[in-house]
Order: C-alpha cells, then sequence, then structure tokens
C-alpha cells in the first residue's frame, strides 16, 4: 500500500513537471477567468448624445421624449443650451449633438428641411451616423402622422372623403407604426403529437458546448497520454522489477492521475466561465467520465501495446471528436449516420450527461 502511494505521489510530481500539462492546467482557469470577469471591469459607458430643444414645439418635445427613453445603444440627455452642447464636446464629455430649430412642426409641413435639425459632431463620424439614424427614425414616428394627413388634405383623391380619411388615418396610425401588424410573423412548432407550441415559449438554454466541448476532448487527450507515458515506460523496462499485481495497478494510476487533474482544472474553468448546471450533476458527470476515460484506456493498452501507434491515433481522436461530439455544432442532426459515430468517441457521453 505505501508503495502504492508513493507511486501515486511520484506521477503526480512528475505530471506537474510538465510544462506544457502544467500551463494547460493553469491556463484554462485563468482564461475563463479573463473572458468572463476582465470585459465587464474595462466595459465603457455608453456614447453620450446631446438633444437641444430652442423652443417647445410639439414635434420636437416628443422626438426628444422618444430619444431620452431610448437606451439600447447611445446616451441621450437633455441640454440646456447650444452653447452648453458645444463645450461639452469640445471637452469629450459628449460624443455628438442635435439642436432642434424653433417651429419645427411648420418648417417640416411647409418642407422647409434645411436648418431644422443641426448636428454638433466630434471627429467621430461613426457614432453621428449611428445616432442620425436613431434620431430620423424617432422623429418619422413622431411626424409621419402629419405627412399622411398634408397628402389627403392636398391630394384631390381624397376630396369627397377628406374628413373620414383623416380620421382613420388618425386611429390606425399609432397601431401601425408602433405595433407589429406592418410585418407579423408567427413561428410555431409541430410536435410529434400534432401539438403546436409558439416560439415565444421555447426555453432558449444557456449554450456552452464550446466550454464544454473542448475541455472534455482536453480531459480524453490527458487520459490518452497517461496510457501512453505507461506503454513507454512499460517498453522500457520500468515495471520489470514490479510484481504481476502492482503492474496492474500502475497502470490505472497511469491514466488516472493526468485524467484526475484536467477533471479538476476543467471544473474550475467551467464554474469561472458561469456554465456550469447543478454541483450534483457537474460532479456525477465528470466522475462518471473520469470514470469511462481510465476504463476505456485501460482496455485500449490492451489493445494497442505500443506507444507509437497510440500516439499516432490521438489526432484522429481529436479530429474525430470535434467533427462527430456537438461541441461547436451537433453534425448529427444534419448528418444521420453522425449519430452512429459519433458514440465512438467518448467526448459525446459527457456533452449528453450535462445536456
Amino acid at each position: 500500500m505505501n508503495k502504492i502511494l508513493l507511486w501515486f505521489f511520484l506521477l503526480i510530481k512528475r505530471q506537474l513537471k510538465n510544462i506544457v500539462l502544467l500551463i494547460f492546467l493553469i491556463g484554462l482557469p485563468l482564461c475563463a477567468f479573463i473572458i468572463t470577469h476582465i470585459p465587464k471591469a474595462l466595459e465603457s459607458s455608453s456614447p453620450r448624445i446631446g438633444i437641444v430643444l430652442l423652443d417647445r414645439d410639439a414635434t420636437s418635445v416628443s422626438t426628444a421624449d422618444a430619444l431620452l427613453g431610448d437606451t439600447s445603444v447611445f446616451e441621450f440627455y437633455s441640454c440646456d443650451s447650444a452653447e452648453a452642447l458645444y463645450t461639452s464636446i469640445e471637452n469629450g464629455d459628449t460624443d455628438c449633438g442635435y439642436i432642434f430649430s424653433k417651429d419645427l412642426t411648420k418648417q417640416l409641413d411647409s418642407k422647409s428641411y434645411k436648418g431644422c435639425i443641426t448636428v454638433i459632431k466630434n471627429s467621430s463620424e461613426f457614432i453621428s451616423s449611428l445616432s442620425n439614424e436613431i434620431l430620423f427614425s424617432a422623429l418619422f414616428r413622431v411626424y409621419g402622422k402629419n405627412i399622411a394627413i398634408n397628402y389627403i388634405n392636398e391630394s384631390s383623391l381624397f376630396s369627397s372623403i377628406k374628413a373620414s380619411a383623416i380620421k382613420i388615418t388618425n386611429e390606425k396610425y399609432d397601431y401601425y407604426v408602433n405595433g407589429a401588424a406592418t410585418f407579423h410573423i408567427d413561428f410555431n412548432t409541430l410536435e410529434s403529437n400534432g401539438d403546436t407550441n409558439s416560439l415565444n415559449a421555447i426555453a432558449v438554454e444557456k449554450s456552452s458546448f464550446p466550454v464544454r466541448g473542448i475541455l472534455s476532448i482536453l480531459i480524453f487527450v490527458a487520459g490518452l497520454f497517461g496510457c501512453v507515458q505507461w506503454l513507454k515506460d512499460s517498453e522500457d523496462g520500468v515495471f520489470a522489477p514490479m510484481s504481476y499485481s502492482f503492474h496492474r495497478i500502475s497502470r490505472i494510476l497511469y491514466i488516472m492521475i493526468p485524467t484526475l487533474l484536467f477533471a479538476i482544472s476543467s471544473l474550475i474553468t467551467i464554474y469561472l466561465a458561469n456554465v456550469q448546471v447543478s454541483p450534483w450533476i457537474e460532479l456525477k458527470s465528470m466522475f462518471l467520465y473520469v470514470l469511462l476515460i481510465i476504463v476505456f484506456c485501460i482496455l485500449l493498452s490492451y489493445v494497442i501495446r505500443k506507444s507509437t501507434l497510440l500516439i499516432s491515433l490521438i489526432p484522429i481522436f481529436i479530429i474525430g471528436s470535434l467533427v462527430l461530439c456537438p461541441v461547436f455544432i451537433n453534425i448529427a442532426a444534419f448528418l444521420p449516420v453522425a449519430n452512429i459515430l459519433n458514440k465512438l468517441f467518448l467526448p459525446y457521453y459527457y456533452l449528453m450527461w450535462v445536456a
């Protein structure tokens, strides 16, 4: 028993002296931490867009209110005066701004568009061009009804039904401009029993296959390399003076230790990457996966007795796992034969257990 424990710790020491393996063991959780935490700390605030109203024109006020309530891309804010807006842009506190002229509604009605809205911007054309689209979209939603009503008043087509046409336009405008009636698509999925489910009712799960898939392959490869190391030491006569029982136990130790080390590192990576499910499912799935790898590699070492041959097969295991297992995409959904072949690669079972 003491000899087994001594070999166990010596093998751990041997693995940890491997620089490449150590980089992977430490680098995986470190990368997960950087990817999930550092961008949040460096996240910059939204570009600030100033708005100046020279009067309380209805179109100007309604458009400004719509922009001030829009927080999707930019931070629109109300500025007291044009001078204050210029100063804020010069100081770099504001990225660009808009000055709404007096009597904006009258200018638009008379089609005097020049000078209606003045754009003040810094050197960034990208931000101002994007904010232009958002501003004019908001302006159209507010003033679009006026365009329709002005057309009805001016066109001879509506001379006999002008009053009713204006009434219908006032009633329907808000419905069409704000609702989903102009373009409306309703997706439904057809179940095997004939029932249908609305797309809105389908729960979209958090995707973790890329992280889990890559980690599962690394754990698998770690077990295979442990098997290669045992075969190499066996070929070099390391176990010649050892008893047959220890010879069998050493086979398990060589495979188990790198597999366990990568499994522990992978569990830490999964939690740092925030793609974990319940702790019980994580631990149970990883335990079963490690056990499966150990059993597979032990059986493989009886079939393939040359370390060089096993090394040459490792790239096949890696490529097969990447292509046939649902690491990035589930190819079995497009290629039915893949649904049979993927069961030859161990990462498939781990990914199914935690799915």
